[in-house]
């Protein structure tokens, strides 16, 4: 089966599948083929070919049953190769697109495989990347559909201001309509943005991530006029690193920003530094570590915290709590993603 290079879950270390209403794998990534082998074989293989009979209706059944538009998690048991039946946790997306219902299937087995990070923590860390990928997926495709929309939009608005009158009585609404219409394509941006950042990574080089924090800080410094405490313990032998720096400082950006709207312009922020030598495999809630050296940097604040219930969801993509249109709820997904890419993972704590 070819693979589209603009599928972005063709990377990702588990099954994925991309599938139409009619059940058609319209897309399998690498890791789908290697667990199920043959039944992916051919122009057109179907949903069914792969799917057991122990999940209760067909696949076909199955997926004009669902309704959810959000993605959602659900146990289902597939054929793999040789035979044998498995059960996946298995993430599903829908959208529609020119009236045709598709689906992203993500699948983690239930099993965590030998000599991985096993637990609860593992599998939440992996769902979320699930989650992030799926998000990814219909983004990229609302992006791409809303721009090419608003590029007609902001062209025929353009050509009727160029021949109305300064005083005709359209020109007013027209400017009205460009005006929304151009804050419409900054959203749209914002979508493509954040749909790219699981392309191939950019060549990264050598740097002090010390460097980054500073430059950051500064932009708050000197952009801010509420009187904000900043606390710095930067560790000067801190390990050099390879990174892509726009992003990283993106992902700095993006959670100083949130640390500032915490304290309300009357607090503290503290940013530390330091070097950490992991002897094992680590995890928590959200992030699962590989033995070896990482830099670690704490960003904290005074404010007055996260509640318990909104902690767990604080990194979905379009998840959050804050009110106007500015408000999309990408921010901290989007350090997830730049994070999580870079080899490293993110904590919080409240």
């Amino acid at each position: 089966m070819k693979l589209d290079v603009a599928f972005v879950l063709e990377n990702a270390g588990w099954p994925a599948l991309l599938v139409d209403a009619g059940s058609m794998i319209l897309r399998a990534n690498p890791a789908a083929v290697k667990v199920f082998g043959p039944a992916l074989d051919g122009k057109s293989p179907l949903l069914a070919a792969i799917w057991s009979p122990e999940n209760g209706v067909m696949a076909e059944q199955f997926l004009a049953q669902w309704e959810r538009s959000a993605a959602s998690t659900v146990t289902l048991k597939f054929r793999v190769k040789g035979g044998a039946t498995a059960a996946y946790s298995t993430l599903i997306c829908s959208w529609t697109k020119d009236e045709q219902k598709t689906f992203t299937l993500q699948l983690l087995p239930e099993a965590a495989p030998a000599g991985e990070v096993k637990g609860p923590a593992a599998d939440t860390a992996l769902a979320h990347k699930q989650k992030l990928d799926c998000a990814l997926q219909l983004a990229r495709s609302v992006a791409l559909d809303f721009n090419n929309a608003l590029t007609s939009i902001l062209g025929y608005t353009s050509l009727l201001l160029s021949k109305a009158e300064p005083e005709h009585p359209w020109r007013r609404p027209l400017l009205e309509v460009e005006k929304s219409a151009a804050k419409a394509a900054e959203i749209a941006n914002d979508l493509a943005a954040f749909s790219r950042q699981e392309k191939e990574p950019r060549s990264q080089a050598a740097g002090n991530l010390n460097t980054i924090l500073q430059r950051c800080i500064e932009i708050f410094q000197h952009s801010h006029t509420e009187p904000v405490a900043w606390k710095l313990q930067l560790d000067r032998r801190l390990f050099t690193a390879k990174f892509e720096e726009a992003k990283i400082q993106q992902a700095f950006v993006k959670i100083l920003e949130n640390a500032v709207e915490a304290i309300r312009g009357d607090g503290c922020i503290t940013v530390q530094t330091r070097n950490v030598e992991l002897a094992e495999a680590t995890q928590d809630r959200n992030t699962k570590l590989a033995a070896g050296k990482y830099i670690c940097v704490e960003i904290s604040d005074d404010g007055r915290g996260i509640e318990p219930e909104v902690l767990p969801r604080i990194f979905e993509p379009f998840f959050t709590t804050k009110k106007g249109p500015q408000h999309r709820g990408l921010g901290l997904a989007w350090v997830y993603g730049i994070v999580t890419n870079h080899g490293g993972g993110v904590a919080v704590s409240s």
